[in-house]
């Protein structure tokens, strides 16, 4: 069960049922996994729906090419946009997918920085990294690769 919180205390703190926000309300149920909570205040509602996390994948990584995948996280200061910070990687190479799956998972055709859906593998030299993908365009997604 979660409940939705300001500022880590319990001052000002909401639960609900049924996507029904209500101050000091009931637990909102939820199973293990990952999700995307989204609240509207002025509204009274909130919905909790299982993520599909981004993740990167390939050679280069600890898990090979069959995951589980590093994930990224929100960086809650921009829209559309996920961050993987301090990704160790080694010679070879990677992708991003979405949910472990390749289902929907993008590459780099031309050593742009520009995602390309089913693109080509992103050769990386072994380091420690910070990865930002950028899906605010969803016609150009575009990544940057910062090595520490």
């Amino acid at each position: 069960a979660i409940k939705l919180r300001l500022n880590n205390a319990w001052a000002v703190e909401y639960g609900g049922t049924n996507g029904t926000l209500v101050k000091a309300g009931a637990n909102i149920n939820v199973t293990e996994g990952n999700y995307d909570i989204t609240i509207n205040l002025s509204k009274g509602t909130y919905t909790v729906e299982a993520s599909k996390p981004w993740g990167v994948v390939g050679d280069a990584t600890a898990n090979g090419w069959n995951g589980p995948d590093v994930k990224f996280r929100p960086d809650f200061f921009a829209e559309n946009v996920y961050v993987v910070d301090n990704i160790t990687l080694k010679d070879g190479s990677i992708k991003i997918r979405n949910n472990d799956a390749w289902t929907l998972e993008y590459g780099d055709n031309g050593a742009d920085g520009v995602l390309d859906a089913g693109g080509a593998n992103i050769a990386v030299k072994a380091g420690n990294y910070s990865i930002s993908m950028d899906l605010s365009n969803s016609k150009k997604p575009v990544y940057t690769l910062t090595k520490k």
